[in-house]
């Protein structure tokens, strides 16, 4: 069986308003009631990315593309669906952080996927015990410096992907993933995760970002860049 071809997109938020013509009405409406102008330029960016990538990857013409409108289920799982309110076979993951949006879409509806993207920066330790198992404590503690605020970044992602995968979010103890990252290196690096039935988990350091997508599916999948 074919590996499941999962696209991603890594994209940084841009400091002007431009991408918010590429919004519908309801949706520039929706933009000009965020307080906080860092806010509303994240959720544009992410729509935007979302919807790019949901066109690339159902190869869908100029026309349909910019018909896309991206929802959410009651949990906050993104979906896109038609304008007469069909959803569309394709399942998709958003998030934003350091300045960055990133996005992973896979086909097929309700597939478990979830991706999630942070800076590295100092972290205490003392903040993390809430979120680390017992087995991911001693290679935290024996790190110093900014590779401790790697490796918690790294696990810090790798969680919030399986519990975005979920769809359960931080309702779930993130204790209960147990997650370890690997070596570090060039492009997507597979990480172990320990949890309930089947998944895989993966890591990207690019520049000072930590990338992680989550596939709690069954078969392989294959990485493509969107």
């Amino acid at each position: 069986m074919a590996p499941t071809r999962i696209l991603w997109i890594l994209r940084p938020i841009p400091q002007g308003d431009a991408l918010e013509r590429r919004l519908g009405c309801a949706e520039r409406k929706r933009a000009r009631g965020f307080g906080s102008t860092r806010r509303r330029r994240e959720w544009v960016c992410a729509r935007v990315t979302a919807r790019d990538l949901v066109a690339r990857l159902l190869s869908l013409p100029p026309a349909r593309a910019r018909a896309v409108v991206l929802d959410a289920t009651r949990s906050g799982a993104p979906f896109a669906r038609e304008r007469s309110g069909r959803r569309l076979p394709v399942s998709l993951s958003i998030a934003h952080g350091g300045g960055w949006v990133a996005c992973a879409a896979a086909k097929g509806a309700g597939l478990r996927l979830g991706v999630d993207v942070e800076p590295v920066a100092p972290r205490r330790l003392a903040v993390f015990r809430r979120v680390l198992s017992p087995a991911e404590l001693p290679a935290v503690a024996r790190a110093r410096g900014r590779a401790r605020d790697v490796r918690l970044t790294r696990l810090w992602c790798l969680k919030e992907a399986v519990l975005k995968a979920r769809s359960t979010g931080f309702a779930v103890d993130p204790r209960t993933v147990v997650a370890s990252p690997g070596r570090g290196g060039p492009g997507w690096r597979r990480a172990a995760v320990r949890l309930r039935g089947r998944g895989r988990a993966w890591c990207l350091r690019r520049g000072v970002l930590v990338v992680a997508l989550a596939w709690l599916e069954e078969g392989e999948a294959e990485l493509v860049q969107g």
